[in-house]
Formats: C-alpha cells, sequence, structure tokens
C-alpha cells in the first residue's frame, strides 16, 4: 500500500481503424474518413500523398425511400429518415444551409447525390428524421435517381472527410488508401478510382431542327466550376440507331429524318474524366 499506480498489462484495443474512400461530387480528388471507436486521430496515405483527421467519417443508412425531388429547389414537403449511429447534426436557418451546413451524400446507382437539411430531428435512438431538403446540391444533379431504396448509405459532410490527392495517373486504377492511428495500422481502404470530379456535366437546352435531308442537334455545355462560359472546343458523342459520331463544339447534323421518331443521345466528353451522363432527344 502508498505505492504509486503503475500500468500492469499493455492497453487492449476494442476495434482497429478501417479506412474508408468516396469520390463525392463537388470535391477535388479522393475524400477519406477512418471508423474507430474509441476514436483516435489517424493518418491516411497513397503513393506519398498524405490525409489527416481528427473525428470518425459518419456513415450510415436510409430507413425510407428518397424519391425525387427537382434539383437546388427547396422540398418542405418531402422527409427522409435515416440511421445515424454517429450522429447527424442539428436542425439550421435556411440560410446557413445554403452556405454548406447541413451536408449528407446519398449513395445512388450513379454515383452520390448531395443534399442539405434544414430541420434534423432525433426520432428514436441513432434514427434522425431530415426534412426541408436541398436536392441534387454540388453538381450532383447528374447522380439523382426515381427513387433511392432504403438501405443506401448515407454520409455526413463535415470535419470527419479530409482531401486525399490523387494524380490523374491513377484513374481507373484500384487503390489501396493506407491507414494509421495512434501508430497502430489498420485496414486499408480499396477504391477504383474514376476522378468522378473530372467528369464532365449532362449538356443542357438540347434542340434539334430540319437541316437539309438531316436534323441539326444544339446543346449548351455545363461547366464544373458553374461558370456561364461556352467553350467551342467542349465535345460531345452523339449516337443514334444507326450511328455514333464525337462532335467538337456545341452543335451537328446527322443523317436522321425529321419526324422518324429516332432518339439520339447526346455524351459530353473530357479527355481527362472521360464520358459525362447522357441526355437524350426524339427527332
Amino acid at each position: 500500500s502508498g505505492g504509486s499506480p503503475h500500468a500492469v498489462s499493455d492497453p487492449k484495443w476494442v476495434s482497429e481503424p478501417v479506412a474508408l474512400a468516396f469520390e463525392f461530387p463537388g470535391t477535388t480528388g479522393l475524400q477519406v474518413g477512418v471508423l474507430l471507436d474509441p476514436f483516435r486521430n489517424a493518418n491516411l496515405s497513397f503513393s506519398g500523398s498524405e490525409a489527416h483527421v481528427a473525428s470518425p467519417v459518419k456513415l450510415g443508412a436510409l430507413l425510407t425511400n428518397m424519391v425525387f425531388s427537382p434539383p437546388v429547389l427547396w422540398d418542405r414537403s418531402t422527409a427522409i429518415e435515416i440511421y445515424m449511429p454517429s450522429g447527424a447534426g442539428f436542425s439550421a436557418l435556411e440560410d446557413e444551409v445554403l452556405n454548406g451546413k447541413n451536408r449528407f451524400a446519398v449513395e445512388t446507382t450513379s454515383g452520390w447525390e448531395i443534399i442539405g437539411a434544414t430541420d434534423v430531428t432525433l426520432i428514436a435512438e441513432q434514427t434522425y428524421r431530415l426534412s426541408g431538403l436541398l436536392r441534387g446540391l454540388n453538381n450532383s444533379d447528374d447522380m439523382m435517381m426515381e427513387t433511392v431504396p432504403a438501405g443506401s448509405r448515407v454520409v455526413v459532410l463535415d470535419g470527419g472527410l479530409a482531401a486525399l490527392s490523387i494524380d490523374s495517373d491513377y484513374i481507373g486504377e484500384a487503390l489501396e488508401i493506407a491507414v494509421n492511428a495512434a501508430g497502430r495500422a489498420g485496414v486499408a481502404a480499396q477504391h477504383s478510382y474514376s476522378a468522378a470530379h473530372l467528369r464532365p456535366l449532362s449538356v443542357v437546352h438540347v434542340t434539334a431542327e430540319p437541316a437539309g435531308e438531316g436534323v441539326r442537334v444544339s446543346w449548351i455545355p455545363r461547366n464544373l466550376d458553374g461558370s456561364d462560359v461556352v467553350d467551342d472546343a467542349a465535345q460531345a458523342e452523339l449516337t443514334w440507331p444507326d450511328g455514333a459520331v464525337l462532335v467538337t463544339g456545341t452543335s451537328a447534323t446527322l443523317p436522321v429524318l425529321p419526324g422518324s421518331q429516332t432518339e439520339i443521345s447526346i455524351r459530353p466528353f473530357a479527355p481527362i474524366g472521360g464520358f459525362g451522363r447522357s441526355v437524350r432527344i426524339r427527332v
């Protein structure tokens, strides 16, 4: 008795760090995070690039279907419920949501849709109702679905994520993102890198009009930086049942009969990023 307390055995870890990697619209490079409880500051790395996180990634799932609603417009009539064991945050004013607060990424078949929510309500243990929604944010309208099914992953976009710079040489490659917390290596993230942030957005304002014995199709590209500048060097692939062509500019004349009900698909293309989502028109 009377002695100083001292450790008689090494501390036991109750879990090991698990790395996660995501490609969210409106972000640069790879977004990475760590699951670990109790949490310790963690470092993630790949091929000389490093990122640091000081809090765990908040990962959960939809408990209800999320049906389509027009992008970047307030949807005050729809509510969704999510399971989020690490907490989903608190309600916020509309101005705060417009400025980036209460953002969530919801996984779809083609990527991730980014949404905002003014009302975040705890309705049961680890269960939240989100309402006052903004949909299709951060150029994610191309990733929207008619119905996102219950069970789809949901990520809270907060300080639990960090950007990890990935060279474009790795596009199309399988990456292994290493993780280390408190001197202990953990489970690496396996991720097929597509550089989704470089993928061009779908075109808009598609029109078609007769042009001799064919049809002249016109469109306006959308820029990833949100600018209104139309790049005449932008490329798009046009396909129809009898052919396909990659064109430069914002219009093309195709050997398709006007009024034939032929469906034409327009896909924007970028040398880095590849093809974007297609838009279809019948002529």
